[in-house]
């Protein structure tokens, strides 16, 4: 058991670092919008909008 939970920690780790490595590439394109998703939906949608430019 103990092996394949520390498989499974390792993939999600290289999981996690893949992903930052995504989208640092992108955020270097600047093609990455930072979007607060806390807000009502309303505003979440009026914030993607404007990024989106719709």
């Amino acid at each position: 058991m103990k092996g394949s939970m520390s498989t499974s920690i390792k993939k999600k780790r290289r999981r996690k670092k893949h992903h930052a490595e995504v989208i640092g590439y992108y955020k270097n394109k600047g093609a990455v919008a930072e979007l607060h998703a806390e807000k009502s939906p309303k505003e979440v949608t009026a914030e993607v909008q404007k990024v989106l430019s719709l």
